[in-house]
């Protein structure tokens, strides 16, 4: 479908999945297989395999994880790979008795710089103010009415978090 008038095209370019790392390409595999699977059975058989590999780079430096997200050869997969992490986070952080649970969501961002002669600019790592943001989304009730949240005024890559975050849930 065409970009309405007011809104900017998709920039990104996919890589070929072949040009990923096997384990890589297998989880690809996996979560397109779920995606096309035509009865639910064959879905969560995907699924739960899915989990078993995502965990696994969960518990490692983080690299390899990152790195998977960043070149993921479809927004589909990449939806679906996220939903799997989410999935596992909140199992992993879910109690009877908690008060707090953990959903991983993403917020789109495009960020269109332009700069009239002169050096080159820099953008900063950060939002500023980050608390503009936040009265956005609760404004808007974009996070399905959830009225308190927190965010960071951070601008990273997936594979800086992944490398620098405690990952005390999974070990």
């Amino acid at each position: 479908m065409p970009p309405a008038s007011d809104e900017l095209p998709d920039p990104r370019i996919f890589p070929d999945a072949s040009s990923a790392s096997e384990p890589a390409r297998a989880v690809y595999a996996l979560a397109e297989r779920a995606l096309s699977a035509d009865v639910a059975l064959e879905a969560d058989a995907c699924e739960r395999e899915l989990r078993i590999r995502l965990l696994a780079l969960l518990q490692g430096p983080g690299t390899e994880l990152g790195q998977l997200l960043a070149e993921s050869p479809s927004v589909s997969v990449t939806r679906q790979v996220w939903r799997v992490l989410d999935a596992l986070l909140r199992d992993a952080t879910r109690a009877d008795n908690s008060a707090l649970e953990v959903t991983m969501f993403a917020i789109p961002l495009v960020i269109v710089v332009g700069r009239e002669g002169g050096e080159g600019g820099v953008l900063p790592g950060f939002l500023s103010p980050g608390d503009a943001v936040a009265a956005i989304l609760r404004d808007h009730d974009a996070l399905a009415g959830n009225k308190t949240f927190a965010l960071s005024n951070a601008l990273i890559a997936a594979e800086d978090d992944f490398r620098n975050r405690q990952r005390e849930p999974f070990g």
